[in-house]
């Protein structure tokens, strides 16, 4: 079975495929999807159902909690995501317009932005050091992402949109309201720290390279913006467990390996405002580790503490965690 845009290519160039196409284009077009979103299919059925069409008007705090906990039980499979029994022919197709006009195009610019910067950041260094040999170029025409970088992108973007259909304006009317770090509890908890820091990543590429151009719905108020760090008050989750190995297996359901190097292979659930800024820009969470050894920037991982010491006393007097060696 083709991926979306090889059906659609297929379907405008034959006319005997195109007229096979609509004959029996319900299940041609399921199938397709279901291929195209697997990894991230929970992602993409909550951003669907997350919509104002979908969760109704107007938007409650009980509602939008009812929701989350859903979403919640759907991710975690302890309940089972109706996809496959609930979407119509519709829904389908709106899964397919979605993915294939806003989705793909939008992750495409994201990989060429992110590794634009990773590669311009790397080459800086290797420059300043007096390195023989240049890191790795390669051409953004010549990007080709792994399975595994590609669902942590879609299901960060699918995560994103999702975000803002419940907590951004949008064409529903709103009772009620939550602060900030009630948000972060009910929407980013959802997610292994890696991952809300991947949807952090987005917001950055839409604020800095889109200019909020593709925000399809605006925060209500900044006190609600994606970029918020934890409470101080969040206990770190197990600190002591140490990450001795990540894993790019596909699903890429285990942390990456610049977010192992990060914390010096401990488990934190820091994110967002005690992450260098510099991380986000290059999309740091997204990348296999084959991608960072082949580019030589392993090591650009771990010395941006160096660029933001702020950071490293901030950690340690809300958390008594020091990331440096005194």
């Amino acid at each position: 079975m083709p991926d979306l845009p090889t059906l659609r290519s297929l379907v405008h160039t034959s006319p005997i495929l195109h007229a096979h196409y609509i004959y029996s284009r319900d299940s041609i077009l399921r199938a397709c999807v279901d291929r195209e979103l697997d990894g991230f299919i929970v992602d993409a059925y909550a951003n669907l159902m997350s919509r104002v069409r979908e969760l109704g008007s107007p938007q409650t705090d009980k509602k939008i909690t009812s929701f989350l906990d859903t979403y919640h039980g759907w991710l975690s499979g302890s309940i089972l995501c109706p996809y496959d029994s609930s979407v119509n022919t519709g829904g389908v197709r709106w899964l397919a317009a979605y993915h294939l006009s806003v989705a793909r195009p939008l992750a495409r610019m994201f990989s060429k932005w992110a590794l634009a910067n990773l590669r311009k950041s790397n080459s800086s260094l290797t420059t300043q050091e007096g390195a023989a040999k240049a890191p790795l170029k390669v051409s953004d025409n010549g990007i080709k992402l792994k399975r595994s970088e590609e669902i942590r992108i879609f299901r960060a973007f699918y995560r994103y949109e999702t975000y803002y259909h419940l907590f951004g304006r949008n064409r529903g009317r709103r009772h009620g309201a939550f602060r900030r770090h009630e948000i972060n509890e009910l929407f980013f908890c959802l997610f292994d720290p890696w991952e809300a820091k991947a949807v952090g990543c987005i917001d950055s590429f839409v604020r800095q390279r889109l200019h909020g151009r593709h925000h399809l719905s605006r925060p209500r108020n900044d006190s609600a913006a994606v970029s918020n760090r934890r409470s101080p008050g969040t206990r770190l989750k197990d600190r002591a467990i140490r990450w001795t190995s990540f894993c790019d297996a596909v699903p890429p359901d285990d942390p990456p390996l610049a977010w192992v190097l990060l914390w010096g292979g401990r488990y934190a659930n820091i994110y967002e405002g005690y992450v260098p800024e510099s991380l986000k820009r290059w999309g740091y969470v997204m990348w296999d580790a084959s991608r960072w050894t082949d580019m030589g920037a392993k090591g650009l991982v771990a010395m941006q503490w160096e660029t933001a010491p702020e950071l490293v006393e901030q950690i340690e007097f809300d958390y008594n965690w020091s990331l440096v060696e005194h």
